[in-house]
């Protein structure tokens, strides 16, 4: 994994196409996410390369014989909630209050394979403050505060989902103490 400081504001989509265009031709596989997002194989038994392979494989060997090279995996967001936590939680975002079980909760789920679980409100309070202070990724729209405090609060509250559980020990260990409360 490579972290790269990528500074100004807004700056998603110019740092999105830099990492396109720097690491293109030094990684097989290139996963462009922020660090509220994790990319996981829905599948027990198989880590994620093992399941973007058989992704790949399966495209090439059924939709599109003639195909010698995949150019991209498109994965489904699972969007969640508040958890219905009106202040900000001590501890990861895939956990629950610090706890050791991620309960958390998602809107729309069909994923079979992978999936990014996008943890992008974990309180009223911190949503609030994180959509008021930030525009857009392309910088070019303004943002509708309680129609996303809506999404957020309701419509990302509507499913409980404990998949994270089986990775919060190993997120624990990978993440520095003084991160681990983001």
């Amino acid at each position: 994994m490579t972290y790269e400081y990528y500074p100004g504001k807004p700056v998603q989509m110019q740092s999105y196409n830099y990492a396109i265009q720097r690491f293109r031709s030094e990684t097989k596989w290139l996963a462009i996410i922020d660090g509220d997002e994790y990319l996981l194989p829905m599948e027990d038994g198989k880590n994620l390369v093992e399941t973007l392979e058989q992704i790949k494989n399966n495209f090439i060997n059924h939709k599109m014989r003639i195909a010698t090279n995949v150019g991209a995996v498109g994965v489904n967001w699972r969007c969640y909630g508040t958890s219905n936590h009106k202040e900000r939680q001590d501890g990861l975002c895939i956990s629950d209050k610090g706890a050791t079980i991620p309960f958390k909760y998602f809107y729309d789920s069909q994923c079979t394979k992978i999936r990014i679980n996008h943890y992008f409100s974990k309180s009223e309070d911190e949503f609030r403050n994180k959509i008021e202070k930030r525009g857009w990724p392309d910088g070019e729209h303004d943002r509708n505060v309680e129609n996303e405090m809506y999404e957020a609060t309701v419509n990302c509250n509507k499913v409980y989902d404990d998949v994270m559980k089986k990775y919060v020990d190993k997120v624990k260990k990978i993440v520095r103490p003084e991160r681990s409360s983001t």
